[in-house]
């Protein structure tokens, strides 16, 4: 969209002057950054030669990009360290050396510019970025290989892990197999071939001709010589492996024939809504070999003896410890699993907090009411102080509807308690929390599905809420699924991102799991909701209550999930306006500094995100690099970890 497109937009929804007064902040925010002793411009453009060819300012483009993707203002000043010494910013996408200027404490930051390079900037996930990550984190050092050698010869349990070699290839094919294999730092393992005189044995006795019925170790892997374990596979699995283990997955890439790597999937923890449609287990996992009886082959793409896996027995090691020569077939061509309705259909009561803005509430009523195939609901508007002549006359005529209720919320606007008013006064068995500002889009005469699908999944007893795909009004994305952690508060994950934008590998296109859904268009059973004790209204009043609200339904173990079979578009925070205005921005810091006391680390990790990613500006970026859960003293969940720590 234009600059002028965007102008009369914000001009329509009454956004225009918060927007012009960030657009302010923010060039107020670069001349105090370039006139600060810490932020050194020829050093900043120096150590990111990216910086010069986006054409902006090294300040600005600190203060708009730089402080986020986690690079330095210069060699005197560590951002990532100042933050680290103030545990109430974080996640609160505060820039270091602005609030640093403003408070006048710089010590935390200060640091000896001969001792540390630069950091390695969060780079986008591209090839460039890619290549630059391997040379920065995927490599191992002399003390790490030392560390993991000490390890091995301490371990207390040892698994062995039977590689079962099959597929179609040569015996050159094969002998790059054994070679990979022989080439593992961690010496358990053995090798089964096919019967065939083509492929000679050699004198390692670790391998030998036979299937799967032959197998002796504790795990088992089923490779082709299509996929090439690395160096250290063998032994990052038995890291993670545990007495309860039943299946170790983890990442992997694709190498080309000059051994050139590329195309890294980061895999997602354990998900079996994804599951059921994208196999990202793949080959590159070792199943128990006593839970590969049971079932007798190798699961396949929604086989059940893989989706009724115990979530607590799956062990997901987040690197990249498999490389392919050819691309991984990962999608089935169904991509949709319906979950109906029972008949009679439930009573679902739709909550609609508004405040004037009729025309948004207009076309948000009219598409529940008549552009919605499920019919049977109630419609609770919670009227918050409106004083436009249009509303009350919207008002009136809707309240002529049997299914429609108005309800009055006098003083400041607080959506979490005007959201647990109405759900006190509702009587459906499925509450769905929908902002005014949200539009139906089914083609006029033909009503949607999509209150069917957020209905379907929202009573699925493992299920807390379901939040729907929200797009803007010009088609870009505006919602599918939030976030947490990754170098902010939350983040919508490829927001603004055309359809042609978002990556394949994300799995946005299917029905997934996701730490939290926002509470524009939220659904959930009213028992869950009262199980939960609503939403925190108190110290939550307009921002991060629907966070709080997921985190909260996954400590009593409910799933949340997105879908994006209910398509809806959002007209994105037009009845308050942007948080734009400095009470705003005190206000917003306040409820996310609440937020992160209330949950800690919580609040920061997302089961769902793989920890070598991170978001920077909604956009995927490749984090800095991971710790080695081995060459600590106790093992960390950073690389090795269940797919839902603590939470479901």
């Amino acid at each position: 969209m234009s600059t002028l497109g965007k102008i009369l937009r914000w001009l329509v929804a009454g956004q225009l002057p918060a927007h012009v007064r960030a657009y302010l902040r923010v060039r107020l925010d670069a001349r105090k950054l370039a006139a600060s002793s810490l932020f050194d411009a020829a050093w900043y453009v120096a150590a990111y030669d990216d910086v010069a060819i986006s054409g902006r300012s090294p300040a600005l483009h600190y203060r708009l990009r730089g402080a986020a993707e986690g690079r330095r203002p210069g060699p005197h000043f560590d951002g990532d360290a100042y933050l680290a010494s103030y545990p109430e910013l974080r996640g609160s996408d505060a820039n270091p050396l602005l609030h640093c200027l403003r408070h006048g404490d710089d010590r935390p930051g200060r640091i000896d510019p001969s001792t540390r390079e630069p950091p390695l900037p969060r780079l986008p996930v591209d090839a460039t970025g890619y290549r630059k990550w391997i040379a920065a984190c995927d490599a191992m050092s002399l003390a790490e290989r030392e560390a993991m050698e000490a390890r091995i010869s301490v371990m207390r349990w040892r698994p062995t892990f039977s590689i079962v070699l099959s597929g179609a290839a040569t015996a050159t094919g094969f002998r790059r197999s054994l070679d990979a294999l022989q080439a593992q730092a961690y010496p358990e393992w053995e090798a089964l071939l096919p019967q065939t005189d083509t492929i000679p044995l050699g004198t390692d006795r670790r391998i030998r001709h036979g299937a799967a019925a032959d197998a002796i170790g504790d795990f088992m892997l089923f490779l082709t010589p299509a996929i090439l374990p690395g160096a250290t596979a063998l032994f990052e699995m038995a890291v993670a492996a545990g007495a309860d283990t039943e299946l170790i997955y983890a990442d992997e890439d694709q190498i080309d024939t000059d051994g050139q790597r590329h195309s890294p999937w980061f895999k997602p923890g354990w998900d079996p809504d994804l599951l059921a449609v994208q196999d990202f287990p793949g080959q590159a996992c070792a199943w128990r070999r006593s839970r590969f009886e049971t079932l007798r082959a190798v699961p396949t793409l929604g086989d059940p003896g893989l989706l009724t896996l115990d979530a607590a027995r799956v062990r997901h090691v987040a690197a990249i410890l498999f490389h392919r020569t050819e691309p991984p077939r990962g999608t089935r061509a169904i991509t949709r699993i319906h979950h109906g309705v029972p008949s009679p259909e439930p009573l679902v009561s739709i909550i609609v907090p508004t405040r004037d803005r009729a025309h948004l509430l207009r076309k948000c009523a009219d598409g529940v009411l008549n552009r919605t195939a499920y019919r049977n609901i109630e419609l609770l508007i919670v009227d918050n102080d409106s004083r436009a002549g249009r509303t009350h006359r919207l008002l009136r005529k809707l309240r002529h509807d049997p299914r429609v209720r108005i309800l009055h919320h006098a003083g400041a606007f607080n959506w979490s308690a005007m959201n647990n008013a109405a759900a006190s006064e509702a009587r459906g068995e499925v509450l769905l929390l929908l902002n005014n500002d949200i539009e139906v889009i089914a083609p006029p005469g033909l009503r949607g599905d999509w209150l069917h699908e957020l209905v379907g999944q929202a009573l699925r007893p493992e299920v807390g809420a379901v939040g729907a795909r929200l797009l803007y009004p010009d088609g870009r994305l505006q919602h599918a699924g939030i976030t947490l952690g990754a170098g902010a508060a939350s983040a919508h994950l490829m927001r603004h991102a055309s359809a042609g934008e978002v990556p394949s590998c994300l799995g946005l296109e299917h029905v997934r799991g996701v730490a939290a859904v926002t509470g524009a268009c939220m659904a959930m059973r009213r028992s869950v909701f009262e199980q939960v004790g609503g939403i925190e209204a108190e110290h939550l009043a307009q921002t991060h209550n629907d966070i709080d609200l997921c985190l909260r339904l996954r400590s009593h173990g409910y799933r949340i999930l997105v879908t994006p079979h209910a398509t809806l578009v959002h007209h994105e925070a037009a009845t308050r306006g942007a948080d734009a205005s400095a009470a705003q921005c005190r206000r917003t810091a306040g409820e996310r500094a609440y937020l992160t006391r209330r949950w800690g680390e919580l609040a920061q990790a997302d089961p769902y995100l793989n920890p070598n990613l991170t978001v920077v500006a909604d956009r995927l970026a490749f984090a800095p690099p991971l710790p080695r859960d081995w060459a600590v003293s106790s093992p960390s969940p950073s690389r090795s970890s269940r797919a839902h720590p603590r939470l479901a």
